[in-house]
C-alpha cells in the first residue's frame, strides 16, 4: 500500500485530476457540442481561468519562495480579475438580461480593483 500523506493528496493530486477533467469537460463542449450561443465565450473564459489556478497550486508548492509568492499572485490575478467576472456576464446573459456596455466593462473593473486590496 502507497503511504501518501493526506496533505499532498488533497493539495497537489485532487487540484490536478480536477483541472485534468474541466479540460476534458471543456474540450467536450468545443469539439462535440460545438455551442454557438453568446454567452458560451465566457463560460469557456472561466473554465480555463479556473483550470489554470487549479494547477498552478503544485507548480506553487514545487517553487521557491519569491517565485511561490509570484505564482500565487498570478493565479488569484487570473482568477479574480478575468475568470469571475466572466462567469458573472455569462451568467447575467442566460438569465436574459440586457447589457449595457458597463455592464460588459464593470466586472471586469471591479475584479482589478478587488487585487488591490487583496
Amino acid at each position: 500500500m502507497f503511504l501518501i500523506p493526506f496533505e499532498t493528496i488533497f493539495y497537489h493530486i485532487i487540484p490536478t485530476i480536477t483541472a485534468l477533467f474541466l479540460f476534458l469537460g471543456l474540450a467536450y463542449l468545443i469539439v462535440i457540442k460545438q455551442y454557438k450561443s453568446t454567452y458560451f465565450s465566457y463560460y469557456v473564459c472561466f473554465l480555463i481561468c479556473f483550470t489554470i489556478f487549479l494547477l498552478g497550486r503544485p507548480l506553487q508548492f514545487y517553487s521557491g519562495h519569491i517565485l511561490a509568492h509570484l505564482i500565487l499572485y498570478i493565479r488569484f490575478l487570473i482568477l479574480f480579475s478575468i475568470g469571475f467576472p466572466s462567469l458573472l456576464i455569462a451568467n447575467k446573459m442566460r438569465c436574459g438580461l440586457t447589457l449595457n456596455r458597463w455592464g460588459y466593462v464593470l466586472p471586469y473593473i471591479m475584479g482589478e480593483l478587488e487585487r488591490w486590496f487583496l
